[in-house]
């Protein structure tokens, strides 16, 4: 996974990648693409986040006040959790063609 932070011009920043290892289900390899980003956003010492992301379920299950105990439900409970560290923290779902360019830089 690749990641990447703009500032709030869309300006490159810094970019980071990350690894998971298992067969997870595709919805906790989405739910674990943002909480992964969270930490490290928190390492960085940022505070006002805007975060963009093509994982429709993820971004829908972050807006709902779903529980359970199933793996994906923990990973979104986690990053609830990260996400209140945050000043008003904005996620939102932006489809993929959007995210082409910040997947471009992170790959260079």
């Amino acid at each position: 996974m690749g990641l990447c932070i703009r500032d709030e011009w869309g300006r490159f920043v810094i970019a980071n990648t990350a690894t998971m290892f298992g067969v997870p289900e595709p919805i906790e390899v989405e739910a674990w693409s943002l909480l992964h980003p969270l930490w490290w956003i928190k390492q960085q010492n940022l505070y006002f986040v805007d975060i963009e992301m093509d994982a429709k379920g993820v971004v829908e299950a972050l807006h709902n006040k779903s529980n359970g105990d199933s793996t994906f439900q923990i990973l979104v409970n986690s990053c609830k959790s990260l996400l209140s560290s945050f000043p008003n923290p904005v996620v939102s779902f932006v489809r993929l063609q959007a995210n082409l360019v910040a997947d471009s830089l992170v790959r260079m």
